[in-house]
């Protein structure tokens, strides 16, 4: 044996996908240490004929190659196959809330929006490809490694929607002439009722399965409720509006003590003012939102002007201008916090009180039993 002995440490990665030699084993002495070797793998936990033998061979790959081996990688662990998750794509932009932009002038049309919700009986609203379960890995050890949960991803189908499945894709197509609404994963199509003129004490208040299209103001004191989307041409005034999918208002809304707006999607304005405002989509206002208390489980985006006084919670982040005034309005902003929380926890919180006090009555009863 050469008086030069093979000096060499075997480790396994913190991961335990890879196990790594450093040092030296010269190729002479190879058959000589790896008795030791061995001894060294059985004692990390490397056992299988199978691994040994994969072991083997690529240490006969490194000593070929000569010098010192640093971080040598002898085996390799099979990482987890992924699973693919499912995926929506849009037959054509339906929802952006982005301002159309003339392409000579670069002038901004705060008027017209790039995405057009309006359909037509018979078109192809989306194609769904259907998630693919994920692979198990394992580890250098031949320990299996569970692939990374899937996603859960459904679409649910809503009023006037037609399916069809192609093999892993299912296409989603319109009964009905109306506005497509995506709203909490449902898929529908609203058949849109259309009032020409202002909503007041002549049309009294209004409540209607589909859209929505208002043509002038909602006055003071009214109430509107949709189950899909509303939109305003005018203003909305001192009036409580619900809306199972967006609202956009293109004259702004001005508000008041009794303003109160709850709806599914997003709210779009060009000025929001001494509202209560709660969404599950973004808020995208044009100029400014004043003294108005907007609750969002999406972003608040101002687009060029300022947010002054009341109180703005948004989970998914808030981008303006300038916030606050010189004049010291208080303005409170709070973001990545979802306003809905404590109302989703206070349930489950009494049902542990329930089943604590079921469980204390049956230990009272068992436990003279046990004795």
């Amino acid at each position: 044996m050469s008086k030069r002995r093979s000096k060499f440490d075997i480790r396994v990665t913190e991961d335990r996908m890879e196990l790594l030699l450093s040092g030296r084993v010269r190729a002479e002495e190879l058959d000589d240490v790896w008795p030791e070797i061995e001894e060294k793998l059985r004692g990390l936990g490397v056992t299988s004929a199978e691994s040994m033998q994969t072991i083997a061979n690529a240490l006969r790959d490194a000593v070929r190659e000569g010098g010192l081996l640093r971080d040598r990688v002898l085996l390799s662990g099979v990482p987890p196959v992924p699973p693919k998750e499912g995926q929506i794509e849009w037959s054509r932009d339906y929802f952006s809330t982005d301002f159309v932009v003339d392409a000579k002038t670069g002038a901004i049309d705060y008027r017209r929006r790039v995405g057009d919700p309006s359909v037509e009986d018979g078109e192809l609203l989306a194609s769904v490809t259907e998630p693919e379960e994920g692979q198990c890995g394992s580890d250098v050890f031949g320990k299996e490694i569970p692939p990374p949960k899937m996603a859960p991803f459904h679409v649910r189908i809503g009023s006037n929607v037609r399916v069809e499945q192609a093999e892993s894709i299912t296409h989603y197509f319109a009964t009905v002439g109306g506005r497509v609404r995506w709203a909490s994963n449902t898929l529908a199509v609203d058949n849109v009722y259309t009032v020409q003129g202002d909503v007041g004490l002549s049309s009294g208040d209004i409540d209607h399965p589909g859209a929505l299209a208002i043509r002038g103001d909602v006055l003071a004191g009214s109430r509107v409720r949709a189950g899909g989307d509303i939109e305003v041409a005018g203003l909305v005034e001192d009036a409580v509006i619900e809306a199972g999918g967006s609202l956009d208002v293109s004259g702004g809304i001005t508000g008041g003590a009794e303003c109160k707006i709850r709806v599914a999607g997003g709210v779009k304005a060009r000025f929001i003012q001494e509202a209560e405002i709660e969404t599950d989509g973004d808020v995208v206002v044009v100029n400014a939102i004043t003294n108005t208390c907007v609750k969002t489980r999406g972003k608040v985006i101002v687009v060029k002007g300022r947010l002054i006084g009341g109180q703005v919670m948004a989970r998914g982040g808030i981008e303006v201008a300038e916030a606050g005034s010189n004049a010291l309005v208080s303005t409170l902003i709070v973001t990545g916090e979802d306003f809905r929380l404590d109302g989703e926890i206070a349930p489950l919180r009494e049902e542990i009180k329930q089943k604590e006090s079921l469980l204390s009555e049956l230990r009272e009863t068992v436990n003279p039993m046990i004795k």
